[in-house]
């Protein structure tokens, strides 16, 4: 008997041969997808940044660091007008000023601000105009002895 070569090849050959073909022709698309995407964003100043985001960190803290607790209260008055009402525990003394801004997450046209007056020893509040109902930040600026705060509080408006 003689041997006849055949040009046939094994399927094991085969299936060898396409699954590193494959791994292959994956590693290059990946390359390429990796050289064509965004390079991301660098800070351009991370030291300046980090000092900002610790010094809001620092006005968070402020009320609890005082030994004081805050409440925040709203009251609808209006069709689009609400008393936006904050009361700090035990009342302190020497508040500079209170100043409030309402963020609207769903349509930042709607954002309005205003200047708390003090009602009562330690309760601040002003109207503010929340033309829509739904879910707003509160964020109040205030200094007491010196010392700015803030406070934010999510609130769904009716």
């Amino acid at each position: 008997m003689t041997y006849k070569p055949t040009t046939r090849h094994s399927p094991w050959v085969i299936a060898i041969f396409t699954f590193f073909a494959l791994v292959v022709l994956f590693n290059v698309l990946l390359v390429k997808l990796a050289l064509n995407s965004s390079r991301g964003y660098i800070e351009n100043a991370p030291y300046k940044r980090g000092i900002e985001y610790q010094n809001t960190i620092t006005k968070e803290n402020l009320i609890s660091s005082l030994g004081l607790k805050a409440e925040v209260l709203t009251q609808r008055e209006g069709p689009e007008t609400v008393r936006v009402m904050l009361k700090i525990a035990p009342a302190p003394t020497g508040i500079e000023f209170v100043h409030a801004r309402a963020l609207r997450f769903a349509d930042r046209t709607l954002d309005t601000a205003a200047d708390l007056i003090a009602t009562a020893p330690g309760v601040y509040s002003a109207p503010m105009r929340l033309a829509a109902s739904g879910l707003w930040r509160l964020e109040f600026d205030f200094a007491i002895a010196g010392q700015t705060g803030l406070l934010k509080v999510d609130r769904l408006i009716q």
